[in-house]
């Protein structure tokens, strides 16, 4: 979160498996999360799914901040 790049997670449980060559585990903190729909070519589907959370659905639900830096 320095402001110069992007990391993009895709996440799931892990239950100690054998992790592949180029991938690594990283522990979330429990926190409550908010889940979005992203549906369409990349990466116009993420930049319009991002533009709507941080324009529209952040600003009207004041009771979510971003937290951890995980969004």
């Amino acid at each position: 979160m320095n402001g110069k790049e992007f990391r993009y997670l895709i996440a799931g449980e892990y239950h100690h498996e054998i992790i592949p060559k180029g991938f690594k585990v990283v522990e979330i903190p429990a926190l409550t999360f908010a889940k979005f729909r992203c549906v369409g070519p990349m990466p116009e589907a993420l930049q319009t799914v991002y533009t709507r959370i941080f324009h529209q659905w952040l600003p009207e639900n004041k009771e979510y901040e971003i937290a951890a830096g995980y969004n």
